[in-house]
């Protein structure tokens, strides 16, 4: 090798050597501040968990409260690390403990919704508890969290069997969450070699079984309707003909972008239309079939929503709306509850869907114009 050639090739070595520690160096400052934070909220956590006792399942407060406690003592014992994401987890658990407590939360934080908060908080801590004492190798979280994603899906069946839709689109976006959690933490730490299939039969659950168990309970199949046994089936084989796609596809395609659109906003498509229009069987099985259709377009692309929000500074420019998204998903929250948060996602859902076809449209618009003129 050239000399002037090695000594190029060292100098690299050296400033990414460098890049290397000052990442970490970043990444131990802001888990010690994190673990101080915990820690100094503590006492003020427990306290929302006391007083909220009349309001939520005692066991979940006491797990919760135990967990935290928990957190704090592995930190105290140079054992524990904190992200921003639990830190982001704890302030808004805090919140929405006090604005229940204190009947502040309106419409939207009802005990309903602060419950399944305190659920995914939970399932979270548990999982860095277990990874921390060592009952859990870092390797496993992700398939942990698709576990909780599954259990959600399970968990949403329970509720559409017995009408409680509502509570049935909550399960849904809680496992959503969860699904958000394990690709962060497959990206993070590794994964197994059935980290990709356990990803999939809990998002197969969670987006095609239990969205097509509400159609069939919302449509009168348990009282022999055959409507809702059939849109319900064809509902949830359309959804694992899409997984099954993606899964088979993988790595041919473009990992920004999705072909067809991804399961989960079907699901929320799906849901989001049982809750909104109960009686009105058409509408939902339009909006079905909807979904059904765009997550077999297998030709259109989709653009990754999690790539969307990545570090990229020519994409970073998205996150600039984020306030603007927030506000109007509280102001349909507060002004219609559990419907006009569901009115809120499920139009955010169909613009998402239609979005690649408009544009196309539009180009096609342009293009016959430019060549008119």
């Amino acid at each position: 090798m050239d000399p002037i050639d090695a000594r190029g090739d060292a100098r690299g070595d050296a400033r990414g050597d460098a890049r290397d520690d000052g990442q970490e160096g970043a990444e131990e400052e802001r888990g010690r501040r994190g673990g101080r934070f915990q820690a100094l909220h503590l006492p003020l956590s427990l306290a929302a968990l006391w007083l909220a006792r009349h309001d939520l399942p005692a066991w979940l407060l006491v797990a919760k409260g135990a967990l935290d406690v928990l957190i704090v003592a592995l930190w105290l014992a140079g054992r524990g690390r904190h992200t921003r994401l639990n830190v982001m987890l704890s302030s808004t658990t805090l919140f929405a403990l006090c604005c229940l407590t204190y009947d502040l939360g309106g419409r939207l934080i009802t005990p309903g919704t602060t419950q399944a908060l305190l659920m995914i908080h939970a399932v979270y801590s548990a999982v860095v508890v277990a990874s921390q004492v060592g009952l859990l190798q870092k390797r496993f979280i992700a398939d942990a969290l698709s576990f909780s994603n599954l259990l959600c899906g399970v968990a949403s069946m329970h509720a559409s069997s017995h009408g409680e839709f509502n509570t049935s689109l909550l399960y849904l976006l809680l496992g959503a969450a969860f699904d958000g959690f394990d690709g962060a933490a497959a990206r993070k730490f590794g994964g197994t070699r059935w980290g990709v299939y356990s990803d999939d039969v809990a998002d197969g659950v969670n987006y095609g079984l239990a969205p097509g168990v509400a159609l069939y309970y919302l449509l009168g199949g348990s009282q022999g309707h055959v409507e809702g046994l059939i849109i319900g089936s064809f509902y949830a084989t359309f959804t694992i003909s899409r997984l099954v796609f993606f899964t088979l596809n993988k790595d041919e395609s473009d990992p920004n972008y999705f072909a067809g659109i991804p399961s989960p906003v079907g699901g929320m498509i799906v849901m989001c239309a049982v809750v909104l229009f109960r009686g009105q069987p058409t509408w939902v099985g339009f909006l079905a079939g909807v979904a059904c259709a765009q997550m077999v377009s297998f030709s259109t692309s989709y653009r990754h929503i999690g790539r969307v929000f990545s570090r990229d500074q020519r994409t970073r420019r998205v996150m600039w709306g984020a306030p603007l998204y927030l506000v109007v998903f509280l102001a349909g929250a507060a002004a219609g509850g559990t419907r006009g948060a569901a009115a809120v996602v499920l139009a955010a859902a169909l613009a998402y869907g239609f979005l690649p076809s408009a544009l196309s449209f539009v180009r096609l618009l342009r293009g016959g114009a430019g060549g008119a003129g």
